[in-house]
């Protein structure tokens, strides 16, 4: 005996008892349930695109931080001096 003519027979067997427009709503039914799983798997796997760090500083902020360091600093800014970072006066 064949293992899947059981449940196939039985699938066959229900679906033999339905109409034509039952058959049709159940095979837009699933097509729909398909469509709609993949849809959400695709956007619960999409990134969120923010960032990890620096999220709540203003855009000069954010820009300076992307600067590259030997760039002179912008007219009007405190500059940090040597002391800060443990060297001399």
């Amino acid at each position: 005996m064949n293992r899947m003519s059981g449940p196939l027979g039985r699938a066959r067997g229900l679906l033999a008892g339905f109409t034509n427009g039952q058959r049709g709503v159940i095979v837009v039914a699933v097509l729909a349930l398909v469509l709609g799983a993949v849809g959400l798997s695709r956007w619960a796997a999409q990134p969120t695109w923010t960032p990890l760090f620096y999220s709540g500083i203003s855009e000069e902020d954010a820009t300076s931080l992307l600067k590259d360091p030997s760039d002179p600093p912008p007219q009007g800014r405190r500059t940090p001096s040597p002391s800060w970072f443990g060297g001399g006066g």
